[in-house]
């Protein structure tokens, strides 16, 4: 994600690049509470560390494709 992040900073006008650091600065801070609010579906102790590996796997692939539209010219 960090790769593409970069990329899409680096097509953007200089005008939106802060929206994006803002936009990724959040979504971060969402995706981390996110994950610990799912993982505590797990039991107190083997689960919850797989739980919210998980959760930030999938989150950050979402976010990954979502990052590479933001490379794209139209």
């Amino acid at each position: 994600m960090n790769r593409v992040y970069r990329m899409a900073m680096k097509v953007q006008r200089s005008d939106h690049k802060q929206a994006l650091r803002k936009a990724q600065r959040s979504w971060m801070a969402f995706r981390d509470n996110a994950c610990k609010s799912y993982s505590h579906l797990g039991d107190a102790g083997t689960t919850r560390p797989l739980l919210y590996s998980d959760c930030l796997s999938r989150l950050t692939k979402e976010r990954t494709k979502m990052l590479q539209l933001q490379t794209l010219r139209f």
